[in-house]
Formats: C-alpha cells, sequence, structure tokens
C-alpha cells in the first residue's frame, strides 16, 4: 500500500506487481489523477482516502497478494518505458560515433 506520489508510483511500476494506492487529497489533485489513471490501465487498485475502511483494504490486499506480477508488455502499451539508462547509453555512443 502506498500513496500516489510521482516517484513513489513509478517505483511500483518498475516492480511489476499490483499494488493498492491510497492518494494523498490534496488541493492539486495529482495523486488522484495519478493514481486514477494507474487504475484505468490496470497497474494498480485504487482506494480513496475516504473510502478506506478494514475491509476494502483486507480485500485489496489479499488480491494483491494472490496477483501474478502484470507482464512487461502491459508497462509498454501503457506508455511507460524503463530502460532510460540503455538509451542514454545508446544516444552516447551515437554522439562518439561508434
Amino acid at each position: 500500500m502506498a500513496r500516489a506520489g510521482y516517484n513513489t508510483a513509478t517505483e511500483i511500476l518498475s516492480l511489476g506487481k499490483q499494488a493498492i494506492i491510497v492518494p494523498l487529497d490534496s488541493h492539486t489533485m495529482a495523486q488522484v489523477l495519478r493514481a486514477s489513471l494507474l487504475e484505468e490501465r490496470a497497474l494498480a487498485r485504487v482506494i480513496h482516502p475516504d473510502q478506506l475502511a478494514p475491509e476494502p483494504l483486507a480485500e485489496a490486499l489479499l488480491s494483491a497478494l494472490h496477483a501474478p506480477p502484470f507482464p512487461p508488455q502491459r508497462l509498454v502499451s501503457a506508455g511507460f518505458d524503463f530502460n532510460g539508462l540503455q538509451q542514454v547509453k545508446a544516444h552516447f555512443l551515437r554522439l562518439l560515433g561508434q
């Protein structure tokens, strides 16, 4: 279970595991929007803070524990690319003429 800050969401996605996100309900709404987008793409389950109660949380935890890791293709099809280091290396090699 985690919040939906940018870095936290990125770390969760890089693990390929089903996560439960309880977004911080703030004036910016960034976490709520990020969490909703991840849930729409079946990359996380969201419990909104006003719906946080023992039963839904226990159900979500059990579901996440039994869910298999999602395939990397799901990240790619959702527009996520975690190959930044390889891309930087390839770019530098191109610049160096190798």
